[in-house]
């Protein structure tokens, strides 16, 4: 194993993940204060067959992980696939590295000024970093019942179901091959505008504002394009997130759930459709062979996660052996507690047994963790809990940024799914952090439906209650003096929050602007 490690790491890449070494006896941790793998402190209980029980299921769970380590890297394809992915996309960068830089000399013999800055600025940027790509600007086969115009093709979905809140629509849109319609010229506009009928219904369409307090600098449609200001209807923006259309092209907050309009064509990122059309192919053909090659990743992920699905199966039934047998030594401290009348260790006792489900607990290893500097900087100072670490992100951005930064981190936005992890984020993680703090979960898709972002609910177990089963919501904020708080008016707040303030502590579904956020990274 370490010799197929040594290889990862000769390659770049990096499991992120360690098996763990378990040589103590098992009396040589009873003065620990935590565990490895379960996310409890140890130290907050007071019986010794308490601790003796958690100190079990903890190494159970940690010889099971390393047996899962073992089968994960014999997996054949887990160290070539991002290699390849590395090397096709180098490959593809060096070849349009080389087209731009002959169209720049050419346009530098002809005394094309304009084209020699545009094109000096693209390498500037492809030096820094990759050009952005993604099939949302290349064409693709539009639905069938899409209308044709200008070489575009559009359609607006409009049902019941399909009444959503701006980012969905973007995602919808994206998932259909194309991308949330970008307006472009009055001519298009007045075309949109006819599309929705003769008695229109408010619909997306694909622009939004990253900065909404700066007025009409921050506004852009999805192809990166500023939005051209002559094309507000009357009155001009009001600060707000993204984009809609009715008789005119207006804003509000991206929260609200309407009808959207989808559209398909090629569509380079702004400031890359060059005059010189072999420095425009060469875009294009960078952009189709960086899609070509991700797609061949993400196939190689799923075949992949198959042929891992055994290994974690067999990783799961032991674990759940584990808990089971626990559950057994955990009834047994309970009635201890109670003959010794040990109040607090009952509460600790059920609060175990109550989370003592594999899915909430252990959730899957990631098949490629993100190995980077920049993801191994910001873990720098992360609290460890269980098999997570945690970290505040001092960057100010909006939830969905926050999604996506925590993702480029080689994280997630933080789940907070048992008591413990989120006494654990108020006592070690957020020290006497104030304002507002994003978390990963949301009810974005459908409203009053909250989830976390890996589609788990938040109605989390299930616990006997005078000998009949009874379904039990577990809200991670009613506990420690969070209240939760649901304020759905105006219907466009559907992010998970920590409100921190002087006169009260509320987990609440908010939707401000800007916000700092907790990241989780998992097996790390």
């Amino acid at each position: 194993m370490k010799f197929v490690i040594s290889l990862i790491l000769a390659a770049g890449f990096s499991p992120g993940i360690s098996p763990p070494a378990y040589t103590s006896s098992p009396d040589e941790k009873v003065e620990q204060e935590g565990f490895e793998y379960l996310p409890f402190w140890e130290e907050k209980f007071e019986l010794p067959s308490t601790k003796s029980t958690l100190r079990e299921l903890d190494r159970a769970i940690g010889a099971a992980f390393a047996k899962f380590l073992v089968a994960w890297s014999k997996t054949s394809g887990l160290i070539e696939a991002p290699v390849e992915l590395a090397s096709a996309e180098n490959a593809a960068k060096k070849k349009l590295i080389e087209a731009l830089e002959k169209a720049k000399a050419k346009a530098r013999d002809k005394g094309d000024s304009e084209g020699l800055m545009a094109l000096t600025e693209a390498l500037g940027l492809l030096s820094k970093g990759p050009l952005p790509h993604s099939r949302t600007f290349l064409k693709n086969s539009p639905d069938k019942e899409a209308t044709t115009f200008n070489g575009h093709s559009y359609k607006v979905f409009s049902s019941e179901e399909d009444r959503v809140p701006w980012p969905v629509a973007r995602k919808r849109c994206r998932q259909e091959g194309g991308y949330l319609a970008c307006v472009e010229s009055p001519e298009e506009l007045d075309f949109l505008v006819g599309l929705l009928g003769a008695r229109p219904s408010v619909s997306w369409v694909g622009g939004s504002n990253s900065h909404a307090v700066r007025g009409d600098a921050g506004w852009s449609w999805v192809t990166g394009e500023p939005i051209n200001p002559s094309l507000w209807d009357k009155g001009g923006t009001h600060g707000r997130d993204a984009t809609f259309l009715k008789l005119g092209l207006g804003d509000a907050k991206a929260g609200f759930r309407w009808p959207y309009i989808c559209e398909w064509g090629e569509t380079l990122p702004y400031g890359w459709a060059f005059n010189d059309p072999k420095a425009r192919k060469a875009v294009v053909d960078f952009m189709e062979a960086m899609n070509k090659a991700g797609s061949t990743f993400e196939d190689d992920k799923e075949g992949l996660k198959k042929k891992l699905a055994r290994n974690r199966t067999v990783f799961r039934k032991a674990v759940e052996k584990a808990a089971t047998k626990a559950r057994r030594g955990l009834k047994e401290s309970s009635l201890e507690a109670t003959r010794a009348d040990r109040v607090d260790e009952i509460k600790r006792i059920a609060m175990v047994v109550a989370t003592l489900d594999d899915d909430l607990l252990f959730p899957d290893p990631p098949l490629f963790p993100n190995a980077n500097k920049e993801s191994a900087d910001a873990r720098e100072g992360a609290h460890r809990f269980g098999f997570s670490t945690y970290k505040v992100i001092e960057e100010k951005i909006g939830w969905h940024e926050a999604v996506r930064r925590c993702e480029e981190l080689g994280g997630r936005l933080a789940h907070v799914k048992t008591p413990h992890q989120q006494h654990f984020l108020m006592e070690e993680v957020l020290d006497d952090n104030s304002g507002h703090l994003w978390l990963g979960a949301s009810d974005e898709e459908e409203e009053g439906e909250w989830h976390w972002l890996d589609g788990s609910s938040m109605l989390l177990y299930e616990r006997q209650k005078f000998g009949v089963a009874t379904a039990e919501v577990y809200e991670p904020f009613s506990y420690e003096g969070y209240q939760w708080f649901e304020d759905n008016r105006g219907r466009w707040e559907h992010f998970l929050g920590l409100v921190d303030l002087k006169t009260r502590r509320q987990w609440r579904d908010i939707s401000p602007p800007l916000a700092y956020f907790v990241c989780e990274w998992i097996y790390h």
